[in-house]
């Protein structure tokens, strides 16, 4: 597989993958994710050093009252910009090789191979946070929503499967 440093699963690579991505958003699916955190261990075994992946979760707080109160159109436009955000920070701010992802409704996953300290990826799971919850202009109705994120963070340690690392968050 082609190490990336831009997009959710690299273009050139992506098509040669049995994955399939969210169909709104474009992201990556749960079993890239599972296949990428596989690559990851493999790629540290090989090594010999323990991985280096650290986690978050984002999540769209009461994300259902948006596609009631404003349309699924809306709704649809809000998760395709919030996975546009997700990209772009991870392309500005994530040294290592990295992976986003939609988990469905309103959560996100973004994960990274890159040796970073707890209090700098807790400071980036903030700046994220305030980046998805600016407000999200020329939506399908001509409006603006604010969303209100919630972020949770794991480094995963020596060993841990990917499912674990999930769980954990």
């Amino acid at each position: 597989m082609v190490r990336a440093k831009r997009g959710a699963m690299p273009q050139s690579s992506f098509h040669h993958l049995p994955y399939a991505r969210d169909a709104l958003t474009g992201l990556a699916g749960l079993d890239a994710v599972h296949a990428r955190f596989s690559e990851w261990a493999s790629l540290a075994q090989d090594a010999g050093t323990a991985p280096t992946v650290h986690a978050l979760m984002l999540g769209l707080r009461r994300f259902e009252t948006v596609n009631l109160a404003y349309g699924e159109r809306v709704g649809d436009a809000a998760l395709i910009e919030v996975a546009a955000r997700l990209i772009r920070f991870a392309e500005d701010e994530l040294g290592g090789e990295w992976i986003a992802a939609r988990l469905g409704g309103g959560s996100f996953l973004l994960a990274v191979d890159d040796s970073c300290s707890r209090e700098r990826w807790q400071w980036l799971a903030e700046t994220l946070a305030e980046c998805v919850a600016r407000p999200i202009t020329d939506l399908a109705d001509g409006g603006t929503l604010r969303l209100w994120p919630r972020v949770a963070v794991v480094r995963a340690v020596p060993n841990e499967d990917c499912e674990t690392v999930i769980d954990r968050l």
